[in-house]
């Protein structure tokens, strides 16, 4: 297996660390009572400290207590359900609030969430032209013939504007879990706690992960999902994984004796197919 050099940097210097620290005398943790303290700061307030993300659907965001860091989101369902556009959403709407809501005040705007987007079921290119037609209103393809009124391009140029320096990556290239650990540690070191989002769990490798050989396959996928709880705990940030099902077909009775078969609406047994995806995560949303 080839190791690019930064990932050898970094094992180094976690083993350095760790040999280092091994020396010297280490807290445990925070006591109980240190928790409760922002437990009890954070009721009623769920933003406190900047642990947890407002979605842009407000009644959503409510039931969910929003995005929180340290935990692992799964978002699932089947091919061409809107995830892919729903964890887009989420990233323009967190990285550039001044393009997601136009018409609001600057001072009730929240400030900007460095998001990494690990985006690689579309390229990045593809994935900013939907995200700019999204902001604006327009449809992608139009915009991308030309074919808009002067409105439709003012409104496209507001958002290519507000997104021009919002802190917000898409890496289309990064398929293996273990090199998304290196580039999210040194990308949230750089630009402050946020979220990272990956689409999609059945596209990524376990190249660098620590499995058996001869394993299969829901044991590869059980190590990715674990692997990125880990991350969302190790680096203090919120993790969106989405997920794909397959079609979840059910016979039903058609006219005569003929049947007939339709999709019925996922489950949450239907994630046991993605290994341990039900048992890591924190928040499993279903679309």
């Amino acid at each position: 297996h080839h190791v690019e050099p930064v990932d050898a940097v970094a094992d180094f210097a976690t083993t350095a660390t760790s040999g280092a620290l091994a020396t010297t005398s280490m807290r445990a943790g925070r006591t109980f009572g240190e928790a409760t303290d922002d437990v009890v700061r954070r009721i009623g307030n769920p933003d406190f400290g900047g642990a947890s993300y407002v979605l842009p659907w407000p009644t959503l965001s409510t039931r969910l207590g929003g995005l929180r860091r340290k935990r692992l989101h799964i978002v699932a369902g089947r091919p061409a359900m809107g995830k892919s556009a729903f964890a887009l959403n989420i990233a323009l709407a967190l990285a550039a609030p001044r393009a997601w809501w136009p018409e609001r005040e600057e001072a009730l705007l929240p400030q900007p969430v460095p998001v990494l987007m690990f985006a690689l079921e579309m390229g990045d290119e593809e994935n900013a032209a939907r995200g700019i037609a999204t902001l604006a209103g327009v449809e992608a393809r139009r915009m991308e013939a030309g074919m808009l009124a002067a409105d439709e391009e003012a409104a496209v140029s507001h958002a290519v504007v507000h997104t021009a320096r919002a802190p917000f990556v898409l890496d289309d290239r990064t398929r293996s879990v273990a090199r998304m650990r290196t580039v999210a540690r040194q990308f949230f070191a750089r630009h402050g706690k946020g979220v990272m989002v990956v689409d999609y769990l059945q596209l990524c490798s376990t190249a660098g992960l620590d499995i058996e050989k001869g394993a299969n396959r829901e044991r590869h996928v059980a190590s990715m999902t674990l692997a990125f709880k880990s991350m969302a705990m190790d680096l203090d940030v919120a993790v969106v994984l989405l997920a794909q099902l397959k079609r979840l077909e059910v016979e039903s009775k058609g006219r005569g004796d003929g049947k007939e078969t339709k999709e019925r609406a996922p489950r949450m047994e239907d994630l046991r197919e993605s290994g341990a995806a039900e048992q890591d995560a924190d928040v499993i949303l279903l679309l």
